[in-house]
């Protein structure tokens, strides 16, 4: 996959930018603040249409003006070019078109560009909170099964309603209890499904995961990847045993959920368990380890969509080089070099090395201006 074209209208710093991009390496250079990141930013909206970074869409809107628009063109591998375009809206819903024809859905335009952004924040993703390794495996799964992406957006509506339901109990509205059966009954089936998707995610993620790993380690750790679902069962990439375990899990609880006013179960209290040499990693590994299992992660990422979609993914990565010692920056690049594009940031001052990379097509970004070097 090959994103030939950029174009931004009224997107964060950009007025209007057409950028046209030929090298299997971009790197973008330049000072802080001047724009470098808006336009990984931009590239990575395209393929999961919401920013990487958790941005509002409000906030991606330059100022003063009402609408953003973003478009790209792209080659890919065993499917017909695409172009695809994004417009955000202060007031209104953001709408998406592939090849001039609007979706219906937003998610109906996942898969068409994909990407793997990889920004400083992500090598917090072994110390930090389960909420962000959730939104990994979001990430990378709803890019590579639609029917993945449609299952949390069902769980989510529907937990939702439900914890409006308990906290109107709570404030001593009536219980509708046949309603909260309903709502029971489609939670259950919507997070079985999620359930068992992200086991069999994490069964693909760990096998690269630990193989890259060892690269970044010298052989000297192994790191495991194990799902830890907020709700267990034995059978944990069933569908149905899943969503059986679920509900019997809701019964049990709903007591307790009507004096809190919350669902207090379910998937969107998952989490993915890591461990370095059989040592929880994020309890007990060092801050470069945690550095090196995070940066297995997005690699390993980047492997499974490949894999899973027989089209190399475009890699994005965002200023972290620069937050790497020389073996992992060594060993990013080399792995990055599987990949058909790859468009990086490098701040002035940062590793020299990164605009001297046979072949690369250095740019400098200087307010929201882009200039060859």
């Amino acid at each position: 996959m090959f994103l030939q074209r950029l174009e931004l209208t009224d997107y964060r710093n950009y007025a209007a930018l057409s950028l046209a991009l030929s090298a299997r390496l971009t790197v973008l250079r330049g000072h802080n603040a001047q724009g470098k990141t808006n336009l990984l930013e931009a590239v990575a909206l395209l393929a999961l249409t919401r920013s990487p970074r958790g941005a509002r869409d409000g906030e991606l809107i330059r100022w003063g003006a009402n609408s953003a628009v973003v478009r790209g063109e792209a080659a890919r591998t065993h499917r017909p070019p695409v172009a695809i375009s994004l417009t955000l809206r202060r007031r209104g819903a953001k709408s998406l078109r592939v090849d001039g024809q609007p979706c219906a859905r937003l998610a109906d335009g996942v898969g068409e560009l994909v990407a793997v952004y990889f920004g400083p924040g992500h090598l917090q993703l072994v110390s930090g909170s389960p909420e962000g390794r959730r939104d990994y495996l979001n990430t990378c799964w709803g890019q590579v099964s639609p029917a993945y992406l449609r299952a949390m957006s069902a769980y989510r509506g529907i937990l939702r309603q439900r914890n409006s339901l308990l906290r109107r109990v709570v404030l001593g509205g009536r219980l509708d209890s046949a309603l909260l059966d309903t709502l029971d009954d489609q939670l259950a089936e919507h997070g079985g499904a999620l359930m068992a998707a992200r086991a069999q995610a994490i069964e693909q993620l760990a096998a690269h995961a630990n193989r890259i790993h060892a690269l970044l380690s010298g052989g000297s750790e192994q790191l495991q990847l194990t799902y830890d679902p907020h709700v267990s069962t034995n059978e944990a990439t069933d569908a149905g045993a899943c969503r059986q375990a679920l509900a019997e899990r809701l019964v049990v609880r709903r007591p307790d959920e009507l004096r809190r006013g919350v669902t207090l179960l379910g998937p969107h209290r998952d989490d993915l368990g890591l461990t370095l040499n059989g040592a929880d990693a994020k309890q007990y590994g060092s801050q470069g380890q945690q550095r090196s299992a995070a940066l297995a992660l997005k690699l390993a990422e980047l492997a499974v969509l490949a894999e899973a979609l027989d089209e190399a993914p475009l890699l994005l990565l965002d200023d972290v080089l620069s937050e790497l010692d020389t073996r992992r920056r060594e060993a990013t690049l080399e792995l990055a070099e599987q990949t058909d594009q790859v468009i990086l940031t490098s701040a002035e001052g940062g590793p020299a090395q990164l605009a001297e990379l046979a072949g690369a097509d250095v740019r400098w970004v200087e307010n929201g201006q882009i200039r060859g070097e």
